[in-house]
C-alpha cells in the first residue's frame, strides 16, 4: 500500500510514480468490467442528478446557485469527454490524417486529369453557346431583341 510517507521517500530517491503495483484493471475486482456495466451504475445516477437539479429550480430555490452549478457540471462534464476522446484518439487521428494525405499524393494525377477534362468540356460548350448565339444574331434574331425592347413600358419620370 502506497502510504504518504513511501511516496515522500519515493520522491526523494527521485522515483515519481505513485504507484507500483498492479494496473486497476488488473485487480480481481475489476476484472470482467464492461462499459455496459459503468453506462448501467452511471446513467441512474446522472438521471437523478439532472432530475434534483429541475426540481430545485421549479421550486425556486436558489435560482441563480442552481442554473450556475449545473452549467459548471455541463461544461465539465463536456470538456472531461472532448478531453478524453481528444487524448485517447490522437492516435487514430494521426493514422486517419496520414491515410487521407497518402491517398490524396496516390490521386493527385488522376484529379489534374479530372480538371484537365473538365475545363475542355466547359471550353466546348462555352464555344457551342457562342456558336448558337452567333447563328441567332445572323438568322435574323435582332428583330427578337427590338420587339422585346419596345415591349417594355417607358419609366416615369420623377
Amino acid at each position: 500500500m502506497l502510504t504518504a510517507e513511501t511516496a515522500f521517500r519515493r520522491r526523494a530517491d527521485g522515483d515519481h510514480t505513485l504507484w507500483s503495483g498492479p494496473s486497476v484493471w488488473e485487480d480481481p475486482v475489476f476484472r470482467g468490467v464492461t462499459a455496459l456495466a459503468v453506462a448501467s451504475l452511471l446513467v441512474p445516477v446522472l438521471v437523478m442528478g439532472i432530475a434534483t437539479f429541475m426540481i430545485l429550480d421549479q421550486l425556486k430555490i436558489a435560482e441563480d446557485i442552481v442554473r450556475i452549478t449545473y452549467m459548471a457540471l455541463m461544461f465539465s462534464l463536456a470538456l472531461g469527454l472532448a478531453l478524453a476522446f481528444g487524448l485517447g484518439g490522437r492516435d487514430l487521428a494521426a493514422q486517419a490524417l496520414q491515410s487521407a494525405t497518402d491517398k490524396g499524393k496516390e490521386q493527385k494525377d488522376q484529379v489534374k486529369q479530372d480538371f484537365q477534362l473538365g475545363k475542355e468540356r466547359g471550353q466546348e460548350q462555352a464555344q457551342q453557346a457562342k456558336d448558337k448565339a452567333q447563328e441567332k444574331v445572323d438568322s435574323g434574331g435582332s428583330e427578337s431583341s427590338t420587339r422585346v425592347q419596345s415591349s417594355n413600358p417607358p419609366r416615369p419620370q420623377y
